[in-house]
């Protein structure tokens, strides 16, 4: 069974990232919040999070004096959606690909390279899972290098060990 999307415009962001910081938060609160960046009004957020009520994302409790607003989806679903989404449209679905646009444009510093190094090295594929050829990840100690999946160990361009 496919789980239904819940695609959030640049706005809907905005106010999705006060609420997931902080929660509940009345109209005012969010305006206040908002208005130094967005130049909102009361009017502009309440239409906001009527739409996003109608969408799902927001939760209203009307139970109080004042209405007050929660997410009603966390971050960690929106942010699987919006990255499978963008790796399915611009990367075939490959992560690589992401990655190795990054490094080509040099949007990675050698600190950010370090992490993904020792992210691919914590979450290896298990010893039974055939091991593809070598990944190519430069910038380890400032020199390019090719790096065996899983193990961060040196290879050469020709996939035998240095």
């Amino acid at each position: 069974m496919e789980t239904e999307r819940t695609p959030l415009t640049d706005a809907e962001w905005k106010i999705m990232l006060r609420l997931w910081d902080h929660a509940p938060q009345t109209m005012m609160e969010l305006t206040r919040s908002l208005a130094p960046e967005t130049g909102w009004t009361k009017h502009t957020v309440i239409t906001m999070l009527k739409r996003m009520s109608a969408k799902g994302t927001v939760h209203i409790d009307e139970s109080g004096t004042v209405k007050s607003y929660t997410p009603a989806v966390t971050r960690d679903r929106i942010a699987k959606e919006q990255t499978d989404m963008l790796l399915n449209r611009l990367f075939e679905g490959r992560p690589s690909l992401l990655i190795r646009e990054l490094l080509e444009r040099g949007e990675l510093s050698a600190q950010e390279t370090e992490a993904i190094l020792q992210a691919l090295e914590t979450h290896a594929p298990d010893e039974h899972e055939p091991e593809p050829a070598a990944s190519y990840l430069p910038y380890r100690n400032g020199k390019c290098s090719a790096v065996s999946r899983g193990r961060g160990t040196p290879v050469s361009r020709g996939g035998k060990n240095s």
